[in-house]
């Protein structure tokens, strides 16, 4: 009976118990702190790289419109999948799928491998997924130091031809004489003490409009006289040649007049040319297709600049 009573008593391998207790106790906290900081490591790359995807995508999406009619899904499907790689490269297969014309779905996935929960009986890996819709538009409002001051009138009825060259300075004052299709960014709603006369026309060609421009609702004045004549201006457009301008469309402008215009939208065009024959100045500009930094909206007409933003 004394022994019995001993045994029952006895607290040798007691401490044996608490500490394979405390063990898993810790193992598990452990657990939480490490695999789970590398579950949300992961999951943040992996949707990191699927946004980078679906925006990289998205602006590709425009190339092949002007010959198609509809967006170009092959190369924006392989661009995405590039981008997305390049930001994160999972072990498992990047997918992307088109769920409207104009939208590209990007979906990653990843097997994480576990250090510590498997000690617990929990599965070796876990599946981390992220996902990234991006939408391109017509391009609505364009952000500042973007577009550049020569407005651009489009006659009812004719429509921009992609690949078509352009003389920017062909109205309303030809190049000779009037408007120069120039415009007077100082007078743009929300500038205040901004550059203006040739000076100022020339520094916005440089640096682009002050203000996010949006299209329909902002009106700005024409510089008027002869200003393609300054020295500022005429450097101005010739650092230009060779690269790609973003510019206003305008209402129409009224030859010699000071009345304000109004911008219905953006325009890209590459400078190819600028020259001088007699009293004649001749911006020579080819029209082509792209995606601007600017937001989406209800835009009629077609002017080939879109945006692309993300969307969930």
């Amino acid at each position: 009976m004394k022994r019995i009573k001993g045994l029952l008593s006895e607290e040798k391998g007691q401490s044996l118990v608490l500490v394979a207790i405390f063990m898993v106790v810790l193992i598990g906290f452990a657990g939480l702190a490490i695999d789970g900081g590398r579950l949300y490591i992961a999951k943040s790359q992996l949707q990191k790289a699927v946004d980078a995807g679906a925006l990289a995508g998205a602006d590709i999406m425009v190339d092949g419109v002007n010959a198609s009619g509809v967006f170009n899904h092959t190369d924006s499907e392989t661009e995405a999948k590039v981008m997305a790689v390049k930001n994160y490269n999972s072990n498992m297969p990047y997918e992307v799928s088109f769920p409207e014309d104009n939208i590209i779905k990007v979906y990653g996935k990843e097997n994480v491998p576990l250090l510590l929960m498997p000690v617990l009986g929990m599965a070796d890996t876990t599946l981390v997924v992220a996902e990234a819709r991006a939408e391109v538009g017509r391009l609505k409002r364009v952000v500042k130091n973007t577009i550049i001051p020569i407005g651009i009138h489009i006659n009812d009825g004719f429509e921009l031809t992609f690949g078509e060259v352009w003389n920017l300075t062909e109205s309303p004052g030809d190049g000779s004489k009037g408007n120069f299709n120039l415009l007077d960014f100082s007078t743009l709603p929300g500038v205040t003490g901004g550059e203006n006369g040739s000076q100022g026309v020339a520094y916005y060609i440089n640096n682009g409009s002050p203000v996010p421009i949006e299209a329909g609702t902002t009106t700005v004045y024409p510089q008027t006289g002869d200003p393609i004549n300054s020295n500022a201006i005429k450097t101005a457009i010739t650092a230009l040649e060779g690269q790609i301008v973003y510019v206003p469309i305008v209402s129409e402008f009224s030859q010699g007049s000071s009345d304000p215009v109004t911008i219905t939208g953006f325009a890209a065009f590459r400078i190819d040319d600028f020259y001088k024959d007699r009293s004649v100045h001749t911006i020579k500009a080819t029209f082509i297709k792209t995606v601007l930094p600017g937001e989406i909206g209800t835009v009629v007409e077609e002017y080939g600049t879109y945006a692309s933003q993300l969307i969930y």
